[in-house]
């Protein structure tokens, strides 16, 4: 909770340069409310360590960060549940937090449609994230699309956008389909 004229710093990653703190070493890779600035002091339960063996800073920032890589995380395995063979479908696929959304979904053994705006985009999901299909909603009719690709329905969609996408989506539900 944050109180009339408490300041929330941006979060970012950086290392220790100096520490009073003995769980702190300097060189630590950290992540913690360090602002938009070049140094940062600030209290030992503050920061949070990173292990650069599972990836740089910056994915820190972005796949492995407190919002982008939990959201999908969190959505996709604790609250979507997909089994194998499920279908999957998940708007804005080639966004942020879309496109490791639906690579959790792919790992878990669901069949993936990707919805992205663009050739260059659904290009992207099927060659580089390994979606099985992706759907170009600026050039193709979204619910006929879903009709022919998911004709027993769609078992999970993760909507990133609302509006005339989910309605398309939620004309194409499966029975006890799971909409996150």
């Amino acid at each position: 909770q944050v109180g009339l004229g408490e300041t929330i710093l941006a979060g970012g990653v950086g290392r220790v340069v100096e520490s009073n703190a003995p769980e702190w070493e300097v060189g630590q890779a950290v992540l913690g409310g360090l602002g938009v600035q070049t140094i940062a002091t600030l209290r030992p339960d503050e920061l949070h360590p990173i292990d650069e063996s599972v990836g740089s800073l910056s994915h820190y920032l972005g796949v492995l960060g407190p919002s982008t890589g939990i959201t999908a995380w969190i959505g996709v395995r604790c609250v979507a549940k997909p089994k194998p063979g499920d279908v999957f479908v998940v708007s804005a696929a080639a966004g942020a937090v879309g496109s490791i959304v639906g690579q959790i979904a792919k790992r878990g053994g669901a069949h993936v449609i990707g919805i992205a705006g663009g050739p260059a985009k659904v290009q992207y999901l099927t060659s580089e994230l390994g979606f099985d299909e992706a759907i170009d909603y600026k050039n193709e009719d979204v619910n006929a699309r879903l009709r022919e690709l998911a004709p027993d329905g769609v078992n999970v969609f993760f909507d990133n956008v609302g509006g005339p996408i989910l309605d398309a989506v939620l004309d194409n539900l499966a029975m006890r389909a799971k909409v996150v």
